[in-house]
C-alpha cells in the first residue's frame, strides 16, 4: 500500500509540474528563396496566454502574419533536428 501511495504522489507532482512549464509562441514562414523559417515570437508564457497570443496573431492582416503559429513547451525547440531513438 505504501508503494502505491508513493507512486501516486510522484505521478501527481510530476503531472502538475509539467502542466506549469513555460510555453513559447513559434511562427513559421517562408523566406524569399522558399526555405522554411521558424521564428521564436514569445516565451515564458502560460499555455493559456500563449494560445491567446496565437489566436490574436492569426487575426492579423495577411501581409503581417506568419504562415502558421504554434505554442510549444519551452523544452521543445522546433528548429532543432529530431533525435532518432
Amino acid at each position: 500500500m505504501r508503494t502505491f501511495l508513493g507512486a501516486f504522489c510522484l505521478l501527481t507532482f510530476a503531472t502538475s509540474a509539467s502542466a506549469e512549464c513555460a510555453w513559447v509562441l513559434w511562427g513559421q514562414t517562408q523566406d524569399p528563396w522558399g526555405a522554411v523559417a521558424v521564428v521564436r515570437l514569445g516565451g515564458g508564457l502560460s499555455r493559456e496566454a500563449c494560445e491567446q497570443e496565437r489566436s490574436a496573431r492569426e487575426k492579423e492582416p495577411p501581409g503581417l502574419r506568419m504562415a502558421s503559429y504554434s505554442c510549444l513547451p519551452d523544452t521543445i525547440d522546433p528548429r532543432e533536428p529530431r533525435k532518432k531513438w
